[in-house]
């Protein structure tokens, strides 16, 4: 899925590289998903690159991040406190998030009600979340 700019939208453009955060172990078709994603966004003419989530996610900054941390589980259900800082840095870090998830397991849904408090918290931050 890509997005055409609207009228009006030119000074919205990306600026700079989207990440693609994926698990450090991927599956067959988690890997099929972000490499086409990547694919795609060159095509298209926009820089992106792949990166594993870790705990330092200062890449991030000022970027569009697209999550792919929910393709095959729940991730926000479990989190760690590493996992849970690296979040949060997540959230105050990027320009904005694509938070992606597949499936019906009503725990990947956690990021809907959440991202309603951050979005609440903290103005500037653009969020869209996807479900395939």
């Amino acid at each position: 899925m890509t997005a055409t700019l609207q009228d009006g939208d030119e000074g919205k453009a990306l600026e700079d590289k989207v990440l693609i955060l994926e698990p450090v172990s991927l599956n067959e078709e988690q890997e099929a998903i972000s490499r086409g994603l990547l694919d795609k966004l060159s095509a298209d003419g926009i820089s992106a690159e792949r990166a594993p989530w870790t705990t330092d996610l200062s890449s991030c900054r000022g970027r569009l991040c697209v999550v792919l941390m929910e393709l095959a589980s729940p991730f926000l259900d479990s989190l760690t406190e590493e996992e849970f800082h690296s979040f949060r840095n997540l959230v105050e870090l990027a320009g904005s998030i694509l938070w992606v998830t597949k499936g019906d397991d009503p725990k990947m849904d956690i990021i809907l009600g959440l991202s309603r408090t951050i979005r609440n918290e903290m103005n500037g931050l653009s969020s869209v979340f996807f479900k395939l």
